[in-house]
């Protein structure tokens, strides 16, 4: 494992991480003009060691990875723009500038895995089930999740004669079947136009494997999180962290679970309210956290 400061702007230099144990990231802004440095954040990883024996006990190269288990109850909802002619202005993001922003409803969320994945492993297509304000939302499709991927990082232990095992960390995205700013030739609901408490239900086959919550305002966005009001978080513009829920003892998705509440989100940023304490307390625990000899 090795990580590579500074960029274009500064000193390019490489440092390689030689063993476990948890590590300070200190990210800086360089002064164009004065070449002063300016201490942005500071984050924590907790760096974990996956051993390779070889034959006749002969150690090989491990892998070195960072667990990110406290990023099991974080989601976000995102308003992605739709490409194509028309749809949006450059400014898009200016919300007062008169913006013609028509778009996605995407949902991003981490799962744990034991497994070597190269894809989603729902069963069948997903689809939500979603209500507001207690009623239930009507989908064409079924509400068939239209698009998912996911993208992760994973380690392996190998030890000679034995089975190899696996541990990965999964970023998985999912675009909703709701239009935001649509003319809802579709069939589907207009997020904007349906205003207050949203609740869905993300679900594979008949099981529920996530539940999302958030507010849509007068204003027809989605409500910023108290973490995000509060200053604790600082997401791109239309990016939302959302409440969410994993079902008891997790679902047939998760393999590795454990609640992290002291280890913050964001790689050491603590939570500061108590929803999203509560969010980081409710993570179930499941199957083994980490892969020999940790585990």
């Amino acid at each position: 494992m090795s990580t590579t400061t500074g960029g274009w702007c500064g000193r390019s230099e490489t440092i390689v991480v030689k063993s476990s144990g948890k590590y300070d990231v200190r990210v800086f802004a360089v002064n164009g003009d004065t070449d002063k440095e300016k201490l942005l954040r500071t984050y924590k990883i907790d760096v974990r060691e996956a051993k390779k024996i070889r034959p006749g006990g002969v150690p090989g190269v491990s892998d070195f990875y960072i667990h990110r288990h406290a990023e099991a109850p974080v989601a976000f909802l995102y308003l992605r723009p739709s490409l194509g002619s028309g749809y949006v202005k450059d400014d898009y993001h200016e919300i007062k500038k008169g913006t013609t922003l028509k778009g996605n409803v995407d949902i991003y969320f981490n799962i744990a895995k034991n497994e070597n994945l190269n894809s989603i492993d729902f069963s069948g297509i997903p689809y939500v089930r979603c209500f507001v304000n207690g009623q239930r939302v009507k989908f064409v499709n079924k509400g068939h999740v239209k698009d998912a991927s996911m993208r992760g990082d994973k380690a392996k232990y190998e030890r000679s004669g034995k089975p190899t095992k696996y541990i990965g960390f999964y970023h998985y995205w999912i675009n909703l079947p709701i239009e935001w700013r649509g003319n809802g030739s579709n069939g589907n609901p207009n997020m904007e136009r349906q205003t207050g408490e949203w609740k869905c239900d993300l679900r594979s086959g008949s099981e529920t494997v996530r539940t999302f919550r958030w507010t849509v305002g007068s204003n027809g966005f989605p409500q910023e999180h108290p973490e995000q009001t509060s200053g604790n978080i600082n997401l791109h513009w239309g990016a939302y962290l959302i409440d969410m829920e994993i079902p008891a003892g997790g679902s047939s998705l998760d393999q590795r679970l454990i609640p992290m509440p002291s280890a913050g989100l964001f790689y050491g940023i603590p939570w500061k309210t108590p929803g999203g304490k509560k969010m980081a307390t409710s993570v179930p625990k499941k199957g083994k956290p980490f892969l020999i000899p940790q585990e």
